[in-house]
């Protein structure tokens, strides 16, 4: 994800695409996505409903074991 800054420095500095393409690592059509990106991108993951979640709230109502600590004297 620190591609951007560095995409963005060497275009204004008049770098060919494809040498900053070379020059990073990355493909050709990064560079032209990340050069037409006027911030940095952020990474958003999308809510997803799992398996567990119609059961967390009655988990969490659960009372918590104690615990106990035995002393074990000789």
């Amino acid at each position: 994800m620190n591609e951007w800054p560095a995409v963005q420095e060497l275009y204004r500095k008049k770098v060919p695409k494809l040498q900053i393409a070379n020059q990073l690592g990355i493909s050709r059509n990064t560079v032209k996505r990340l050069i037409k990106l006027k911030e940095e991108p952020k990474y958003t993951r999308e809510y997803y409903a799992t398996k567990i979640d119609p059961y967390i709230l009655a988990a969490l109502a659960l009372p918590t074991p104690s615990l106990v600590f035995i002393t074990i004297s000789t």
